[in-house]
């Protein structure tokens, strides 16, 4: 698996007023309440953070949030074009095993815990809805 702390890290030293934000999804709705409402929330969330200049330089999917980069999500072509605009997508190993989905994923590329975690400790600011 490529070192994609050292990639990141790399892509942003251009300049150094640029701050490093990571996106970290726990799960496959946003805030506590309804689920319907809070689906519709992280799909506008996505929708909006992928026009934020400059894009974060990786969306991490933990958990059930690992369902919005599967055939299941009607995100895909969102995800698809932060990826185009230079994010990362990373979907936790672990959660698409334990929730067989894996070759379901159509969105970034699976991740594991110690590349997660490096990602979190190395960025600049870290958002999770």
């Amino acid at each position: 698996m490529p070192d994609t702390t050292k990639s990141i890290t790399k892509s942003h030293e251009k300049s150094s007023s640029s701050r490093t934000v990571v996106v970290l999804i726990s799960k496959n709705t946003f805030g506590s309440g309804p689920e319907e409402l809070g689906q519709l929330l992280l799909r506008n969330f996505i929708k909006n953070i992928k026009e934020a200049s400059p894009v974060p330089v990786a969306l991490i999917f933990v958990n059930t949030g690992v369902h919005l980069t599967t055939t299941t999500s009607p995100l895909i072509d969102d995800l698809k074009e932060m990826e185009v605009k230079g994010s990362w997508v990373l979907s936790c190993g672990t959660c698409l095993d334990y929730f067989k989905v894996k070759e379901k994923l159509l969105a970034g590329k699976p991740s594991n815990m110690t590349e997660i975690v490096s990602l979190l400790l190395t960025a600049d600011h870290i958002v999770a809805p």
